[in-house]
């Protein structure tokens, strides 16, 4: 089985509240904002080359995440932005880590499943976009989701007929 989760926690009830009121972007960032890139960086690699890099807002604004959530995945090891002082900067890759992330999140995972997920992937050679998971691990998903969607389908079968049986005062 799975540990249930403790909505008792902040950071718990703030990815409960963020899954439920936010539609994040699972295929990746939003096209270019108009504020995309007005921001941006370039970080220095070897020999002269720069990369692109990305402030917490530009990053959050484009994945429509909150700034919050963006620490909270850092603080979690899942987001390890570069720091130039106290501003922190992502890149591509952190950009394709936190879309992966998000879609993970899209399919129940939660945060312990996610990290595995994430360090399978920096392991790869190919840094494929995909979640790399295992045959094993979608067919537990799978069944995990359904009996989440019978549980619901229960919930909502109660509430209708509590509904129905409750007279309306208007």
């Amino acid at each position: 089985g799975r540990p249930a989760q403790d909505l008792s926690r902040p950071d718990a009830q703030e990815g409960a509240r963020h899954d439920r009121f936010r539609s994040h972007r699972i295929d990746g960032p939003r096209p270019h904002h108009r504020m995309a890139g007005k921001n941006m960086n370039t970080q220095r690699r070897s020999k002269g080359e720069h990369k692109k890099t990305y402030p917490i807002g530009d990053l959050a604004r484009e994945f429509g995440v909150s700034l919050r959530t963006l620490r909270f995945y850092e603080d979690r090891g899942l987001l390890t932005p570069h720091r130039k002082g106290a501003v922190r900067l992502y890149d591509e890759q952190h950009k394709t880590r936190l879309s992966m992330i998000l879609k993970a999140k899209q399919l129940s995972f939660i945060l312990a499943e996610i990290r595995v997920l994430i360090e399978r992937w920096k392991e790869d050679t190919a840094l494929s976009v995909e979640l790399p998971l295992t045959p094993e691990e979608i067919e537990r998903q799978i069944l995990h989701l359904e009996a989440r969607k019978r549980s619901i389908e229960c919930a909502i079968q109660e509430l209708t007929s509590r509904r129905e049986a409750t007279p309306h005062n208007d």
